[in-house]
């Protein structure tokens, strides 16, 4: 696609991303930063940016991986019937449930993988989660039946077998990766110890069907995505890969050549009074 199709599709065509949380045990969804700051910024209106949920944290019955797919399958299809293009993108542990919808859905154009976890043994994630399911299991040793109202307070009611299924959902959806046929946009920070170098490497080589870019953000973590304090260079990023939207700097930039102008046009009508 040359680049005038590319602005005419922005211009006509609806478009969602559709963003999908990673570990979450509150109804606060990873990337509701990231959907404010396209709000404030997008001026057109078939460009779309959409909360999906693969579980309902207040519901244990929902926290089985297959039905966490079947729901982002569902979620998209419903784009997809309306004649939206798509744009996936999933965070941490959901990378691999996106890459397992582009592959059903023909409308998915293209998938964004922001800190994508593959791996559970190579890093740190499984630790966290045997860690998170251990406070669990010594609150129910140390209180008994008043556990489940303590932990329900802490939010972590239900977080083992949450635990337990995002593990199983990293572990079984990472083949998905093979059958993505969509360009793709991967990123991490530097300091994230839930992915590693490796990582990268191993998604890449197995999504040779599609072009891909990497980016890796100096100093950042696994939780940069999270807020716009840290994860504004990423939105940036995500947007001109998506709907090519120009980064806050080229934004200030502009803003600033367009002050200079003005300036001087000011100053053109005061020399000649």
């Amino acid at each position: 696609m040359n680049t005038q199709d590319t602005i005419s599709l922005m211009d006509n065509a609806k478009i969602v991303i559709i963003c999908v949380h990673g570990f979450i045990n509150s109804e606060r969804h990873d990337f509701l930063e990231f959907k404010d700051y396209f709000d404030k910024i997008n001026t057109k209106k078939n460009l779309e940016v959409k909360l999906a949920y693969l579980y309902d944290p207040t519901d244990k019955k929902t926290y089985k991986h297959k039905l966490m797919y079947r729901k982002l399958l569902d979620f998209c299809q419903s784009y997809a019937d309306k004649g939206y293009i798509i744009y996936l993108l999933g965070y941490s542990f959901s990378a691999g449930i996106c890459a397992h919808v582009s592959s059903q859905i023909p409308q998915v154009r293209k998938l964004i993988l922001a800190s994508p976890t593959i791996y559970l043994v190579k890093t740190k994630l499984l630790k966290t989660y045997l860690k998170v399911a251990y406070k669990s299991i010594k609150l129910r040793i140390k209180h008994g039946k008043k556990a489940a109202r303590i932990m329900a307070k802490m939010k972590t009611k239900g977080v083992v077998r949450l635990s337990y299924n995002i593990a199983l959902a990293t572990f079984r959806e990472r083949k998905w990766f093979r059958k993505v046929k969509c360009k793709t946009l991967m990123f991490k920070g530097s300091d994230d110890s839930y992915v590693t170098s490796s990582t990268f490497n191993t998604i890449t080589k197995r999504i040779k069907k599609a072009p891909s870019t990497m980016k890796v953000y100096p100093g950042k973590d696994h939780l940069m995505i999270i807020h716009i304090t840290s994860g504004k260079i990423a939105y940036d990023d995500i947007l001109a890969f998506a709907f090519h939207f120009k980064t806050s700097e080229q934004r200030e930039e502009e803003e600033d050549i367009e002050s200079l102008k003005l300036a001087i046009a000011q100053e053109d009508r005061k020399s000649v009074v």
